[in-house]
């Protein structure tokens, strides 16, 4: 087996969009990723409100699409006729199935700044954007939008000796919520 050889540049030159019929275009048959309903409703959802953004990446004669497979199944609910691709047929099979596998999961190894997050939530909240919208469930979007300062702990050995506490009720100053703290 040959050993890889990373191009000269960075930069695939010569690229070019193109639009070509829906039905034409195939999932790779090897891709792992899969997409729920969620996902999929999510995409759709997204498509309808921004348009497509990027074209799907297509590779070999069998028009095989390894980056944009969620995107592919979305349009195809919402009946596309053509869509815009890249071609990357100057890669080989195995670069190809590399490429496949990282688009989906180096996005997964990257973080939240959740601050940022928070405030960028925030600001779309008070315009009235449905934020579930962003894939975020109503559980990931509160603690965003009502960060809770976390007292420090205990010194190691320091002992509460009053017992529990009661659970206390505050009310979050950014969105009026009840929220419970304390207790056990």
């Amino acid at each position: 087996m040959a050993k890889f050889q990373p191009p000269a540049t960075p930069i695939a030159t010569g690229i070019k969009i193109e639009m070509v019929p829906l039905d034409t275009l195939h999932p790779h048959p090897k891709n792992p990723r899969k997409h729920n309903e969620k996902n999929l409703l999510g995409i759709i959802a997204s498509i309808k409100r921004a348009r497509m953004l990027a074209p799907l990446v297509v590779w070999g004669k069998q028009n095989w699409v390894i980056v944009g497979n969620g995107r592919l199944e979305a349009l195809r609910r919402m009946g596309a006729a053509q869509v815009p691709v890249v071609r990357c047929d100057y890669l080989s099979e195995s670069e190809a199935e590399i490429h496949m596998i990282e688009d989906n999961k180096l996005t997964e190894l990257s973080t939240w700044d959740a601050g940022l997050l928070g405030e960028l939530m925030g600001g779309l909240a008070a315009q009235g954007v449905d934020l579930t919208s962003t894939g975020f469930d109503p559980a990931e979007i509160e603690p965003l939008l009502c960060p809770m300062e976390t007292p420090p702990p205990p010194e190691v050995g320091e002992v509460n000796s009053e017992g529990p506490a009661e659970p206390e009720e505050i009310t979050c100053p950014h969105c009026g919520g009840a929220i419970l703290i304390g207790g056990v």
